[in-house]
């Protein structure tokens, strides 16, 4: 159960919400997500289901072995178009990537 806490934490956090923020959005009752948290409530697959269309991960994706396997649809689309990059265009975009990367952290 902590480690499936952990990674709605985490996916939860990179989309800027509270948890009730998420419990409203995701259309569960208001001390859902809380007692998950407090309770040690075990979540329902809906329930799940619910956050998980909200935090924008398949629910696969989110049972997944090492918390990094966690992609979300915006991530599929940006990978099933980069596959389709030449060996050229590739290099190109990992570059534009690194510099904009680069950029960001100054």
């Amino acid at each position: 159960m902590e480690d499936l806490l952990q990674k709605l934490d985490k996916l939860r956090i990179e989309k800027e919400l509270s948890i009730f923020k998420l419990t409203e959005l995701a259309g569960l009752s208001e001390n859902t997500i809380y007692n998950w948290y407090n309770k040690g409530s075990t979540p329902t697959l809906e329930a799940l289901k619910a956050v998980c269309d909200i935090l924008d991960v398949s629910l696969s994706s989110f049972f997944a072995a090492n918390i990094d396997e966690c992609i979300s649809t915006q991530e599929k689309e940006l990978l099933a178009l980069f596959r389709e990059l030449t060996f050229k265009q590739k290099e190109l975009y990992m570059q534009l990537l690194t510099e904009m990367n680069k950029a960001s952290k100054q």
